[in-house]
């Protein structure tokens, strides 16, 4: 069964080539991703959030090949928490687990950012961990 994993801290910054570490807290934080003009605001109060969404079934082939991974996807959040753009951060090594976890997450609603009490655009590394025994 596929499960989500711990939840990622906020991804690093552009160019920026540490890893992500692993957060214990059950809700996700991510960075937001403010326009030029918004630069100089505060840090957002509420960070988006993604919890409470199915986990993503497990593909029925990768399954029986006994395939097996994490995936982390950067899902870009629209200020009304439906997704937008999703990428591979970092692959599971195998492309069936990885477009599986793309298609469930684009399903998902997102509890946006907000900005002195406004909801706004945001984005999150969401970590898709597929284990054959769990």
């Amino acid at each position: 069964m596929a499960e989500l994993a711990a939840p990622a801290s906020p991804g690093p910054a552009p160019g920026d080539t540490a890893p992500a570490a692993a957060a214990e807290a059950p809700v996700a934080t991510a960075a937001l991703a403010a326009p030029p003009m918004a630069a100089a605001r505060a840090v957002p109060s509420s960070p988006v959030a993604y919890a409470g969404n199915p986990k993503p079934p497990y593909p029925v082939l990768a399954r029986e090949r006994g395939l097996e991974g994490r995936v982390v996807l950067r899902v870009e959040v629209a200020a009304d928490g439906v997704s937008g753009t999703i990428a591979v951060a970092q692959s599971s090594g195998h492309a069936m687990l990885d477009r599986a976890a793309q298609t469930a997450v684009a399903r998902w609603r997102f509890a946006p950012a907000t900005v002195d009490g406004q909801k706004v655009a945001g984005a999150i590394d969401v970590p898709v961990v597929f284990r054959l025994i769990d």
